[in-house]
């Protein structure tokens, strides 16, 4: 009898929990590759001239940095090599001469980087300068060049991350450039080994490489192996996987994997330019 009234007293709740249907198994949607609107040829005339281009001279960041830095005071930004919102307030502040600095700001070169490093510089940080011009040197990320002394040469690594622009410079600074791209090479005895890696948004272009590799002591004439890959404007990217035999030439296909025969788009200069650009280090 005291159960049945236990009973009446709490009655059983409904849960209220939906009935779970059965709509079989999850299916992704499917991917839709656009239709390339370049065709091979303009493929091949993009990256010779992006080749020709050659790659970013970082030393246009480093020297534009020294030389509006030069520009400021005791009180703005302070240090001539550095600031951040311990000196310089976050609205910014503009020196005697009339330069604008704000954000966090450090530059280092030669025995300064550490690790036994000879020469050298990294300029970094998340910054901009307004110079008496009107011009912004604007910055986020880091910008380096390492050189260490090896066996009859030099080796030297390069790093342009984050994005990078002053229109009152020459090239690639005044057009700006953003992405991450790396380099590693030697140069011994006048023979050069380089690998270069990343990707680098320049000059309304988007450009890709897992490893482009440049080797005088395998291919004399300064062709390169590897791949490259450069985006379309329909978004798919085009990659050019280089033969081996180092004739600079390879199978060049879209992004679903379509190929669209063998190109030769003459990215040996990319592997010139860096040889000069570096021709200003010494062993």
């Amino acid at each position: 009898m005291l159960t049945l009234l236990l009973s009446a007293c709490h009655p059983t709740v409904d849960s209220g929990s939906p009935e779970v249907t059965d709509t079989g198994t999850w299916k992704p949607p499917e991917r839709v590759v656009p239709a390339p609107e370049w065709s091979p040829d303009v493929v091949v005339a993009e990256l010779d001239e992006l080749a020709s281009d050659g790659l970013p001279n970082l030393q246009v960041t480093l020297d534009s940095y020294i030389e509006l830095m030069a520009l400021g005071d005791e009180t703005c930004p302070g240090d001539p090599t550095r600031f951040d919102d311990s000196t310089v307030p976050l609205t910014g502040c503009t020196s005697e001469a009339g330069v604008t600095y704000s954000g966090v700001a450090a530059m280092f070169q030669d025995e300064d980087l550490g690790g036994g490093v000879q020469q050298g510089f990294i300029v970094f940080g998340d910054f901009q300068f307004i110079d008496t011009e009107g011009h912004t040197y604007i910055a986020g990320g880091k910008s380096l060049e390492r050189v260490e002394p090896v066996a009859g040469g030099l080796f030297i690594k390069t790093e342009l991350s984050g994005s990078w622009s002053y229109p009152a410079t020459p090239g690639w600074f005044a057009d700006g450039a953003s992405g991450a791209l790396y380099t590693e090479g030697e140069l011994v005895d006048g023979s050069l080994s380089l690998q270069i890696s990343g990707g680098l948004g320049l000059r309304g272009r988007a450009t890709y490489t897992p490893g482009l590799f440049f080797d005088d002591a395998v291919c004399p004439d300064g062709e390169p192996t590897g791949e490259m890959g450069i985006r379309d404007p329909s978004g798919g990217w085009w990659t050019v996987t280089l033969d081996d035999d180092c004739s600079g030439c390879g199978a060049l296909t879209w992004t679903d994997g379509t190929e669209y025969g063998e190109v030769c788009p003459g990215l040996a200069a990319l592997g010139t330019s860096w040889r000069a650009s570096m021709s200003r280090y010494s062993p």
